[in-house]
């Protein structure tokens, strides 16, 4: 028998590895099947980075990205305070290109979804030097409306690459009278989870981890 016919006709089915890439708020993050990487500060455009640098050692992962609302801030480094950015390029723009032009490579980034953060917490807690609290306040409802639209684009990028969507916003959020309330409390400077939340991340990742094909 003709061993390269044999190939041809039965695939060869490559065994897929999962890495979940993020900043901070992947500390401590332990999901059964994964390996957690964590770079502090990353943000959409760094982890680009990160899987072009490393695309050699990545081939065959899916690679869940989680950087929360650091997609839409900016740290003033001499005061220390952390101001709202409008964010410039798109999740299609940044990761597509994994799934086009790079994916011989075979890394399949995945997208979780975005939430806020409280400008107020943070910068109280944190900032050396603060400035008006109303433009805390500002920059929170900002965030809040950002964080809206762009999900709506991490799920439609998902979906379109045939991938599950994580949604880790839903965990800081709490349904009351028809509305959803961003739940604060849960993150303990305005922008890190608490344990309970780090749990629940773990039990969504696992959860879309089961579609992986």
């Amino acid at each position: 028998m003709d061993i390269s016919y044999y190939y041809l006709i039965v695939p060869i089915t490559l065994q897929m590895r999962v890495l979940i890439l993020g900043n901070s708020i992947t500390s401590n993050l332990n999901v059964t099947g994964a390996t957690t990487k964590t770079i502090p500060g990353l943000d959409w455009q760094g982890a680009q980075n990160y899987l072009l640098e490393n695309r050699e050692t990545l081939r065959n992962t899916f690679v869940y990205v989680i950087v929360g609302p650091v997609r839409f801030t900016s740290l003033h480094q001499t005061r220390r305070e952390v101001a709202f950015v409008e964010p410039r390029k798109s999740v299609h723009q940044l990761f597509s290109v994994f799934y086009t032009e790079h994916k011989a490579y075979n890394i399949r980034p995945v997208i979780a979804t975005i939430f806020p953060m409280s400008f107020t917490v943070y910068n109280r807690l944190k900032a050396r030097r603060p400035i008006m609290t109303a433009f805390y306040r500002e920059w929170d409802d900002k965030i809040r409306r950002y964080c809206v639209v762009e999900n709506r684009e991490i799920i439609y990028f998902n979906e379109k690459w045939g991938n599950q969507t994580p949604f880790i916003h839903r965990r800081l959020f709490h349904r009351h009278n028809q509305v959803y309330a961003f739940r604060a409390k849960h993150l303990y400077d305005g922008l890190h989870p608490k344990p309970v939340i780090r749990c629940e991340w773990a039990r969504e990742l696992r959860r879309v981890m089961r579609y992986l094909q």
